[in-house]
């Protein structure tokens, strides 16, 4: 049985002919750095209930285990990450390329990204989105920080094909004119 410990949440949606879109948002907690943090929170949880594993161990475990599910299902995935890791080389990147996700923005622009944390000096980003194989990618990029809204990280964004996502356009909206 996994724990309810608020690493992701999600919401599924269906489109024309089974199509069947699940937007994840996730967060791994970031290494140990003292005992009020969400690492020591979760740490004490599994030693309490008998794993002895890592938070962010647990965390690659489970979400591996969920996002399989998923795909199992039929699912298209977006996964929206802040991972406190890098999105370029690491495991958590080689566990999700692994079961067939891709960073989109990465994989669209080139391992080029820049730092999504402002503290980063190394120009890694820490935070992506991540997508099922299926899914095209029609733009995607980072905001500046506090461009969009005030945070020590960077807004990612990504524009998916409506089509691949659900299956179908949209038909236009029909504007009315006034009488």
């Amino acid at each position: 049985m996994r724990p309810n410990l608020g690493r992701w949440s999600w919401t599924r949606f269906k489109g024309k002919g089974n199509h069947t879109l699940r937007i994840i948002t996730a967060y791994r907690p970031n290494p140990p750095q003292g005992t009020f943090t969400i690492y020591a929170q979760q740490n004490a949880f599994f030693h309490r209930t008998g794993r002895n594993i890592c938070p962010r161990q647990a965390f690659l475990v489970d979400l591996e285990e969920e996002l399989n599910k998923v795909m199992e299902a039929g699912d298209h995935i977006i996964l929206m990450l802040d991972a406190n890791s890098s999105m370029k080389d690491s495991d958590l990147s080689r566990t999700l390329s692994n079961i067939s996700l891709k960073e989109a923005i990465l994989d669209r622009h080139g391992m080029q990204g820049p730092a999504t944390h402002k503290r980063n000096s190394t120009s890694t980003p820490i935070d992506g989105i991540w997508v099922s194989s299926g899914l095209d990618i029609l733009k995607g990029g980072y905001f500046a920080y506090d461009e969009v809204v005030p945070s020590d990280h960077r807004c990612l964004w990504i524009d998916v094909s409506f089509v691949t996502a659900f299956g179908h356009n949209m038909p236009p909206l029909c504007k009315r004119q006034p009488r």
